[in-house]
């Protein structure tokens, strides 16, 4: 068994995976803080409530 290679070939698929592929960790960087936006807003279109919010209900509400 060739440890020697196997422990050079996993830190050479670390390296390309967190250094050369640095676009798809910024990718999951911008994903981690836009989709929990995303999932907030269609989770209270399930429930039922304003999607819009308050402060603009209360603009029509107040419109003559």
């Amino acid at each position: 068994m060739d440890i020697d290679g196997l422990v050079h070939d996993s830190f050479a698929y670390t390296r390309e995976a967190l250094w050369e592929r640095w676009v798809r960790w910024f990718h999951l960087f911008i994903a981690y803080l836009i989709f929990p936006v995303f999932m907030g807003y269609t989770l209270r279109i399930y429930r039922g409530d304003d999607p819009v919010g308050r402060a603009v209900t209360r603009l029509k509400v107040q419109r003559p």
